[in-house]
């Protein structure tokens, strides 16, 4: 259900966040006596591994379904889809 632009911005944003938090953690690793290769190490090993998207992508779209009384087909669910959908993509790419 979701769009290619969706998709695209949903795959970007994740790539940029990885990058962003690999850096941080390469930079926070170098305030210790660690050689590079060991900060790297430190980067690769504090990626996210999908635990916290598996647990919290479907609280959206149940309480999207709440919000609209039931109704599936509301402008709420189907916003809280692609965010479920999102997360599902985030799960495959970071696990």
């Amino acid at each position: 259900r979701l769009s290619g632009g969706e998709v695209g911005a949903g795959v970007g944003l994740l790539a940029a966040g990885l990058c962003v938090r690999g850096l941080v953690a390469f930079l926070a690793a170098g305030g210790g006596q660690l050689a590079f290769t060991e900060r790297i190490f430190v980067a690769i090993a504090w990626m996210p591994k999908a635990t916290v998207q598996a647990a919290l992508a479907g609280l959206p779209l149940d309480a999207a379904i709440a919000y609209e009384g039931g109704d599936k087909n509301g402008p709420e669910t189907k916003r809280a889809e692609v965010i479920l959908a999102l997360g599902v993509l985030a799960i495959l790419i970071t696990a």
